[in-house]
């Protein structure tokens, strides 16, 4: 189902609630037009639509990802940067996923990040 559309972020929710985290309120339109596509291959994209966050960025930064643990995770690793970032407690429908992500912040505070997405 993942491979089947391309998504788009719908929501982003810190648990505990933090400050340097957005909601998808005090997200900006750069992230928000962003298109994640996620290829039958392990291959993916992410184009940065029509506003990007720095306009140096290449418009569609490619990433490696796979399921991990019986599908339940999701790790995507960016080609350029090499940042990981891993997905748990994946939800995923024909329309809708959903994975929860942890984050350190400043100071050390671990957070969780669950971000959802919907077909595009």
């Amino acid at each position: 189902m993942l491979t089947a559309h391309d998504w788009v972020i719908t929501s982003i929710k810190a648990d505990p609630p933090f400050d340097t985290i957005p909601s998808m309120n005090t997200l900006p339109n750069c992230i928000k037009d962003n298109i994640w596509t996620f290829l039958t291959n392990g291959n993916g994209s992410m184009d940065e639509g029509v506003t990007k966050c720095e306009p140096t960025d290449p418009q569609t930064p490619g990433f490696k990802w796979s399921w991990q643990n019986l599908e339940s995770e999701l790790r995507m690793i960016e080609n350029l940067s090499k940042d990981t970032i891993l997905f748990k407690g994946i939800a995923i429908s024909e329309t809708t996923f959903s994975g929860k992500s942890e984050v350190t912040e400043i100071g050390g505070v671990l957070v969780f990040a669950t971000y959802s997405f919907k077909k595009k």
